[in-house]
């Protein structure tokens, strides 16, 4: 029984049972049903609240104050349901119905966003400083401030503050100084910026699929079929997934690989007690608004060697000369974060520890709500909780319930428009790069199957530092109701 539609029978259903019915589901109304599944009234929170006002029985058998009165969509006497939507900024919810069966909820509650940043720390006050002393581009203290504080995190020396994710990734490629159409490995399920810095930086991306359990990149597979002038790999923490690469990485130095950590949805991880963007040879993060920290867009590239380091900083800045201005010893670019964004940055890094605790309490909210529902794959976890911190950065699910990825696709995507319809933001998971014409010609395989398994399956649900428990319990319930 759907937890805010009652059938109708002979049996009494009393004022106490709908209140139970309710204390169960945020929604705010029963849908009463006949035993042919047709629609005969609705009850609200509110319409219960007056009965208990009128000093009523709690024991009374609800079913004579139905309310058969209300408003609703009739899918067979109107085209166009635009018409319709005027009545929503009247009523809470309205029922779409077709042969008087409940085809649909639309609601006009409060929209859910998929992510939000929580700029309510002394973003302001260092923002307002920087204007105070006219430092508002790259050449202000709150950049190195943000460097430093980085480096401090990671217990690593060197940092280097970005415009972008994306110019991070750019930087580190970079600073390595390959050889110009060196392959490097990617995953394929991943953000397109990954791969498109390898071919921006004039390099030769290959495609690997990831692994089903934990979605990220299949290092067996590498160390079984490794393609020949191999000079990196990109390992992707995809959604705060986070992975022990201490063996991988001794495998890349015995083969002369360098280790790229893409940590862009992945920062504050750890992984047996290692933080996450310290086991390879480079590691990249962003800072976008959707990321754990954020300064609006901006990046850090953080490094174990210092000559690499120092390539970059040139890089960064024109790939001019520290001691002769205007004077070029790089090909360069312009990656600088400003001032200002590394202002922010400064400040969300003062509360990062209390952003990854409330992620985590998110887990577990999700986990709590969505854990019996046996089509749905949750979110993976790290199997050892006290040396391991997963990001989460954004919740995200798999739809599996008939085993057959077009059927779960279509639920999937009916499950987003469903969603959609109730004000609750969702994402789809990244598309596999090997299924993006612009990209097929990287693959190393035919069989990537694993990665389109996860992406035509997946949802990724709302997460923000804001969101509230009884919010999620809301966006469950109606997943829990949708998939059964």
């Amino acid at each position: 029984m759907d937890m805010n539609k009652i059938k109708i029978n002979n049996s009494k259903f009393t004022i106490l049972d709908a209140l139970k019915v309710l204390n169960l589901n945020p929604i705010g109304y029963i849908i009463f049903e006949n035993l042919d599944q047709k629609v005969l009234g609705i009850l609200t929170e509110g319409d219960i609240r007056r009965l208990i006002l009128k000093k009523i029985s709690l024991n009374v058998d609800i079913k004579k104050y139905i309310n058969k009165n209300f408003f609703f969509i009739d899918l067979e006497k109107i085209n166009n349901l635009k018409k319709h939507q005027l009545l929503l900024k009247k009523i809470k919810f309205l029922p779409i119905l077709e042969n008087s069966k409940l085809k649909q909820i639309v609601t006009n509650s409060d929209r859910i966003p998929v992510m939000q940043p929580n700029i309510r720390g002394n973003e302001l006050k260092y923002i307002l400083n920087c204007i105070e002393t006219n430092w508002i581009s790259s050449q202000g203290s709150y950049v190195l401030k943000l460097e430093n504080k980085f480096s401090k995190f990671h217990n690593l020396k060197y940092s280097l503050a970005t415009s972008s994710g994306t110019s991070a990734l750019e930087l580190a490629i970079k600073s390595l100084s390959l050889p110009k159409n060196s392959k490097i490995i990617v995953p394929n399920l991943t953000f397109a910026a990954v791969i498109n810095a390898v071919i921006n930086c004039g390099h030769k991306p290959i495609i690997m699929d990831v692994n089903a359990d934990d979605w990220l990149l299949d290092i067996m597979q590498i160390k079984k079929n490794i393609p020949s002038n191999t000079k990196a790999v990109i390992f992707v923490h995809l959604y705060g997934i986070s992975k022990d690469l201490s063996v991988f990485y001794s495998f890349c130095k015995r083969n002369k690989i360098k280790l790229i950590e893409d940590c862009a949805e992945a920062l504050g991880g750890k992984i047996n007690n290692k933080k996450v963007g310290t086991m390879g040879d480079i590691s990249i993060f962003s800072f976008f608004s959707n990321k754990l920290i954020t300064t609006g867009e901006g990046g850090m590239t953080m490094f174990k060697n210092k000559n690499n380091y120092i390539l970059a900083k040139s890089i960064r800045d024109h790939g001019m000369d520290k001691s002769k201005r205007y004077w070029h010893t790089n090909i360069g670019n312009n990656y600088r974060l400003t001032n200002i964004q590394a202002a922010i940055g400064c400040a969300q890094m003062e509360r990062i520890t209390t952003f990854l605790n409330y992620r985590t309490k998110v887990n577990k909210w999700y986990k709590k709500y969505l854990s019996k529902n046996s089509y749905i794959q949750l979110h993976p976890e790290p199997q050892n909780n006290k040396k391991t911190i997963f990001t989460y950065w954004i919740y995200t699910i798999l739809i599996n319930k008939f085993n057959n990825l077009k059927k779960d696709t279509i639920l999937r995507d009916a499950l987003l428009l469903f969603l959609k319809n109730a004000n609750i933001e969702t994402r789809l998971i990244f598309y596999p790069l090997s299924d993006q014409p612009i990209y097929k010609k990287y693959k190393l395989s035919r069989d990537l199957t694993k990665a389109n398994n996860i992406s035509y399956r997946g949802i990724s649900l709302p997460s923000s530092y804001n969101i509230k428990e009884s919010e999620i319990k809301r966006i469950c319930i109606l997943i829990n109701q949708f998939v059964k």
